[in-house]
């Protein structure tokens, strides 16, 4: 979902993502009255503002965005969604994959390289 776009419920509340949808105190606001910037700083957040991912190897992946994650795992709809300990497990595996695919891609599609050298 788009950083500007919003989700309009029945009765005309504006959520941020479709989790939210219907838990009112999540509300960003309403179709009569516009945004009411109760969660401006919700609105904002990503990881290049936070400190604590800044810090991390990971966020140029991440992202840490899902603030209906963030509030489910901590309680608190503002802190980081993180991810660190999935890509601690995935990335070796994501990495293997992708170099696998290279050379398979490579033997496709062009002459073999043996002993330094390209053979036919």
């Amino acid at each position: 979902m788009s950083e500007t776009a919003r989700i309009v419920d029945p009765l005309g509340k504006l959520y941020n993502c479709p989790p939210l949808v219907g838990r009112e105190e999540f509300s960003i606001g309403d179709v009569w009255n516009g945004l009411n910037y109760k969660f401006s700083e919700f609105m904002t957040l990503d990881v290049w503002r936070n400190d604590q991912c800044l810090d991390c190897t990971y966020v140029p992946m991440c992202g840490s965005v899902c603030r209906y994650e963030a509030h489910l795992k901590t309680g608190d709809i503002y802190a980081p969604d993180c991810e660190k300990e999935f890509f601690e497990r995935t990335t070796p595996e994501m990495i293997k994959f992708e170099y696998d695919a290279a050379q398979q891609s490579l033997r496709a599609d062009g002459p073999e390289f043996e002993n330094g050298s390209f053979s036919e």
